[in-house]
């Protein structure tokens, strides 16, 4: 019999005879397959290597690129395909993502225009294998150039220009570049399809300037209407022109795009001259108004509408509209009740917005203290207003009103005596609602000093005022659209050079500059 054996030793033999058995097991097992992955090969018209492809197709074009892959491993494969979706859309593909196979078809069908779009195809096998391809597929064209700005720029002094066009880029297939006057521009960045940026050549005339932008695919050019080379130093009566013919007064200009359009006063008939390239050739100069003795014309331009505005007889507010960039106007609107005795009337102020028309004036004889500032509104681009109605009559004389307006809102800035004559001051009124009502007025400028002189400015929500206190400029500002206004008053400028007349104020946004002159003959510029 033989002696028993500890427990630990049995467990020690134990383990060691399982491990050598296991051990044994796995030195005969066969190795794993190879899990190699898949390869991609692409349709003949390609340009590139490796991962990096470009496919180039006139914009007419129609064609079918087909994308095989092989598996070593024998495994089904799966596509998937990766491209925005407004970029496909413009450049024609068409396909079907996931796709399961060999073969990826990727149709690419005619389009209207050059576009660009960048595509990412990629396949896999079902162990996590892949291959991926990055395609640009270019629809190639002529670009287009649509812009320019600024429309002028010393011929000697290098300018920096914004164009503006199409298939400028291309998905960065082409190099373009953009000529002035024949000349090559200089640091030219081409931000994407529709813009780039550039600087001006030197060395070329003064005169109008044609632009133009170039890429391997064609070319398109700018007329010179557009563009003009200036002579440094500046001359700036070089091109100048006569529009009235004899005794002319209180002309007005108004722009919008590359359409100016003037109006002044000659002989007491309002006339009116149209150019339709920024200024540089103007059409025959007609008279708008009628019988009437005409003052004070205003003038509106939006596209081919234009809408005069003027003073007859000094008793009436008449409203003249062309649809046809001035070709030919309508029949005169008067815009006043009228009425028996006729009423005084006097500065009339228009702005517009859209198709919205705001107008006011002056009502009423000063002398008799009932000088007050009326208003209306046409919501059809000046066809029909509404009946002119009182802003903010605090019974005593207003005046030198201004107005400007934003949509359904707009501002009056005005003189007001309600505090009394030798304590006139400025003052703010606004609707919200497009002139069916007004809101309370409320002073701007210091309570109990006489102020005057208002002039406004607005943008994005902000409102600017400016006016003459005791010779000195000063200034306020609403940051909500005239909701509330700043605690305390600002002195853009002071009396030091002489006290400050003729202010005028634009704006962007938050800043503002104000120009006015100071001792009358210096021109200061102030700006926050």
């Amino acid at each position: 019999m033989q002696p028993a054996r500890p427990l630990c030793l049995c467990l020690a033999l134990w383990s060691l005879a399982a491990c050598g058995g296991s051990k044994a097991k796995k030195d005969t097992e066969p190795p794993p397959p190879p899990n190699d992955p898949p390869t991609i090969q692409v349709p003949a018209g390609l340009l590139g290597a490796a991962a990096q492809f470009t496919f180039t197709l006139g914009t007419a074009g129609h064609q079918t690129l087909t994308f095989m892959a092989t598996d070593p491993n024998g495994d089904s494969l799966l596509w998937q395909c990766a491209v925005p979706t407004a970029e496909a859309t413009a450049a024609g593909l068409a396909f079907q993502t996931p796709m399961a196979g060999s073969t990826f078809p990727l149709d690419v069908q005619a389009v209207a225009a050059p576009a660009a779009a960048p595509v990412t195809l990629l396949v896999e096998d079902p162990h996590g294998g892949v291959a991926a391809i990055d395609l640009l597929v270019v629809r190639s064209g002529a670009p287009t150039i649509t812009g320019v700005s600024p429309g002028s720029a010393f011929a000697s002094r290098p300018t920096n220009l914004a164009v503006t066009g199409t298939a400028l880029l291309l998905g960065g297939a082409v190099n373009t570049t953009v000529r002035v006057a024949g000349a090559t521009a200089t640091d030219v960045v081409v931000l994407d399809d529709t813009s780039l940026t550039c600087t001006t050549p030197t060395g070329t005339a003064a005169g109008p300037a044609t632009v133009s932008v170039t890429h391997a695919y064609g070319m398109s050019t700018l007329p010179s209407t557009f563009f003009r080379l200036l002579p440094y130093p500046p001359v700036f009566a070089a091109i100048d022109q006569r529009l009235d013919m004899t005794g002319a007064a209180a002309a007005r200009l108004a722009l919008d795009g590359t359409a100016a359009h003037a109006v002044w006063i000659e002989n007491g008939v309002v006339m009116h001259c149209a150019s339709a390239d920024a200024g540089a050739n103007w059409g025959p100069p007609q008279s708008v108004s009628g019988a009437e003795l005409a003052s004070e014309p205003q003038v509106l331009v939006a596209g081919s509408d234009v809408s005069v505005l003027w003073v007859g007889d000094g008793q009436a507010i008449w409203l003249c509209r062309s649809n046809d960039s001035g070709l030919t106007f309508a029949p005169a609107q008067r815009l006043d009740a009228g009425g028996s005795p006729p009423t005084t009337v006097a500065r009339p102020r228009f702005c517009r917005s859209g198709d919205r028309r705001y107008a006011a004036w002056i009502s009423g004889n000063p002398g008799a203290s009932a000088a007050r500032i009326v208003a209306t509104l046409s919501g059809d681009a000046g066809a029909n207003w509404t009946a002119a109605v009182p802003v903010a009559d605090g019974g005593a004389n207003q005046g030198n009103h201004e107005l400007v307006c934003d949509g359904l809102s707009a501002w009056i800035v005005c003189e007001d005596d309600r505090e009394g004559t030798p304590a006139r001051g400025v003052y703010v009124v606004r609707t919200i609602n497009g002139g069916a009502t007004w809101s309370p007025i409320f002073r701007l400028s210091q309570t109990g000093a006489p102020a005057s002189e208002p002039r406004v400015s607005i943008d994005a929500g902000w409102v600017h005022v400016v006016w003459l206190r005791n010779g000195a400029l000063e200034y306020n500002v609403s940051a909500n659209g005239g909701i509330t206004w700043g605690n305390s008053v600002t002195q853009l400028r002071d009396t030091s050079a002489g006290a400050v007349t003729a202010p005028r104020l634009c704006c962007k946004g938050s800043r503002i500059a104000a120009i006015s002159v100071a001792g009358g003959q210096q021109i200061w510029l102030s700006r926050l």
